[in-house]
């Protein structure tokens, strides 16, 4: 068994992460366990594996084995009878047996795995939408063989449990189950891991053979890899009151739950050890904060800063979520800049209190004063004549599409003779040659709203044309309407002119 580092390294400094991360965790125990040999007058239960020396023999049919070896099929699929049992020749053993692993993902309590894949030759998932609630998941592909999953979410371990026997199979914190399957030295490593977020991995590579479907998995490794959801968080009401705890993408709440495990209670102190029910209605709820560390913030502005990261778009989608991962070395200064960062967002401090503020969005026009005036950086000519008005021209840089033609009408299709290609109709006469870039914007459809560039010309009012960037639309999507512009007419300087009527000493804004 190979223990890969020092426990020691975590301490109070391990890794945080929230939202939605794709991680492997740090491999802490990598051990492989040789197959037992055949014994004679033993039970065999269905699914039972042993070694006959040279190949896999897997148990199809229980029962008690006979006395003295049988001769062994060594045909990978081929059957053996032994006594009450039958076995199935499971392919070479090679030299391996059943695989543990035990990898770190980082400081919990972690909400668990959308997808995780073992990264073998061909790549397939192990497990789907794990539920923390039930602890349970989809083993994906069962044909492919795939490794049994225990995820441990990170939450305190139990008290005084200093040496505890192995009897869980997650998500709670107990001492994992597969421990006691380790050798006997493994027994140093038997503990609860308490606020580490971790899984372990159990497979015994095989060869798979069906009448349509074979795969030879002898000597290949744990090798995982997935798409996890990473910290839950304490949600807040506008008053302090604490009213959910959950995985989150929200930046505020990523930001006050950074704030509380790095500054306002040292990660010593956040309590993780409330368990409401267990077995297949797990359910955790953390400690309740006390008045001193909810004086901290100031609620008021973080929830209405938590409404505004949610606000959905037009699109569909919140108008700002936050994915990241920090290392244990990482300052509480660094998360909190990318947090924010994430979301156009500001942290003030006043009275002892944190406030959060977002850069929201602005209307495009204002009225200038002289407010907006940098001292003696601004001159105009102003007459003060009765027959002259006054003009100034300023400068912008315009992230609009500047349209060159509307258009009619779109069609994808994939049933082109030469590719798939958008068939693009304008009432205007078409502006375009081949090989131009061009951008949609404003069709109905919006997976048609991107960079395409153009093929062929059709006629004076339609062209076909591929996509130049992005994910292709589906086979006959349609749209109408919009406007077509090339992209690299955006951000051009724009100059436009601020123009005031004749009359007497023109000057300030002229009223209704």
């Amino acid at each position: 068994m190979a223990l890969l580092d020092s426990m020691g390294a975590y301490g109070t400094g391990k890794a945080l992460a929230y939202g939605r991360v794709r991680a492997t965790g740090k491999k802490w125990i990598d051990q492989i366990n040789v197959l037992p040999a055949p014994q004679s007058g033993h039970f065999y239960n269905v699914g039972d594996i042993i070694s006959d020396g040279t190949y896999q023999q897997v148990c199809v049919t229980a029962g008690l084995s006979g006395s003295g070896l049988p001769g062994w099929n060594e045909s990978p699929g081929g059957l053996t009878g032994w006594g009450g049992a039958a076995f199935k020749n499971g392919g070479s053993t090679n030299g391996a047996g059943t695989q543990y692993g035990l990898w770190v993902l980082g400081e919990g309590e972690w909400d668990g795995f959308d997808i995780l894949w073992n990264q073998t030759s061909p790549l397939f998932a192990v497990g789907l939408g794990y539920d923390i609630g039930t602890g349970l998941y989809d083993a994906g592909p069962t044909l492919l063989n795939p490794a049994a999953i225990h995820f441990h979410s990170g939450t305190d371990g139990a008290f005084g449990a200093s040496l505890p026997v192995p009897s869980s199979n997650g998500p709670d914190q107990g001492a994992d189950n597969w421990l006691a399957e380790l050798p006997t030295g493994a027994a140093i490593i038997t503990q609860c891991y308490s606020r580490m977020a971790y899984y372990m991995m159990k497979w015994l590579p095989q060869f798979i053979i069906t009448d349509s479907f074979q795969i030879n998995q002898i000597g290949q490794t744990l090798n995982p890899i997935g798409d996890w959801r990473a910290l839950r968080c304490r949600i807040f009401d506008d008053l302090g009151n604490q009213v959910g705890y959950e995985w989150t993408q929200n930046p505020a709440w990523h930001y006050v739950d950074a704030c509380l495990r790095c500054m306002i209670m040292p990660r010593s102190e956040y309590q993780l050890n409330m368990v409401i029910n267990s077995g297949p209605s797990y359910v955790t709820y953390p400690e309740a904060l006390d008045s001193a560390a909810l004086d901290k913030f100031d609620w008021g502005s973080i929830y209405e800063f938590a409404q505004d990261c949610d606000y959905v778009l037009p699109n569909g989608k919140p108008r700002f979520q936050g994915n990241y991962a920090f290392s244990s070395q990482t300052t509480l200064a660094a998360i909190t800049e990318q947090i924010l960062l994430c979301s156009r967002g500001y942290q003030q401090e006043y009275a002892g209190k944190l406030f959060l503020n977002m850069d929201k969005p602005r209307p495009s026009y204002f009225t200038l004063t002289d407010q907006h005036q940098i001292p003696y950086t601004l001159e105009l000519d102003d007459k003060e004549v009765h027959q002259n008005a006054n003009d100034m021209t300023g400068e912008f840089s315009d992230t609009n599409l500047a349209a060159v033609c509307t258009v009619a009408s779109i069609l994808y299709t994939t049933g082109d003779p030469e590719g798939p290609a958008l068939i693009i109709t304008s009432p205007n006469e078409n502006p375009c040659a081949p090989w131009d870039v061009i951008q949609i914007g404003g069709n109905s459809n919006p997976a048609l709203n991107r960079q395409y560039q153009v093929n062929n010309i059709i006629s004076d009012y339609a062209f076909k044309a591929s996509v130049y960037q992005g994910t292709a639309p589906s086979d006959g999507a349609t749209g109408t309407g919009g406007v077509m512009g090339y992209p690299q007419a955006r951000f051009q300087q724009r100059d436009p002119e601020l123009w005031h009527q004749s009359h007497a000493v023109a000057r300030g804004q002229i009223g209704p």
